[in-house]
């Protein structure tokens, strides 16, 4: 089994759509309903689907809720963590070694928190 679909609810769909494509390499699909839903896909087949069917103008997802990309590189996680940092999100810390990984966690659009890691291996 593997996990290959998440669904998001963002507040403006349009620009989360563009820091998913520009930052974390994702392609759109599909764009539908004026700003309501977006597709995208990655080069690994997952579905990320981003929507504000409501037009809600916040969402709030529970306090430790998140998800989490694994790159390849530590110079990856630190390309990122630069990219998320100056386009205003809220970055927690720098990159540091957090169990089993270089990581660092980011909170969107002030709506739900990525975490980005490379596993170091032993």
């Amino acid at each position: 089994m593997h996990l290959k679909h998440l669904n998001l609810c963002m507040p403006d769909v349009p620009a989360a759509a563009a820091l998913f494509t520009s930052v974390f390499g994702f392609h759109i699909i599909a764009e539908l309903g004026n700003g309501a839903i977006t597709v995208l896909r990655d080069d690994e087949g997952f579905i990320l689907a981003l929507n504000n069917f409501a037009r809600e103008t916040e969402y709030t997802y529970p306090r430790d809720f998140h998800f989490g990309f694994y790159m390849d590189t530590r110079e990856e996680v630190n390309d990122i963590y630069m990219r998320l940092k100056e386009g205003g999100h809220t970055v927690e810390h720098e990159p540091r070694k957090i169990r089993d990984g270089w990581t660092f966690y980011c909170k969107l659009f002030d709506t739900v928190v990525v975490e980005i890691t490379h596993h170091i291996k032993d």
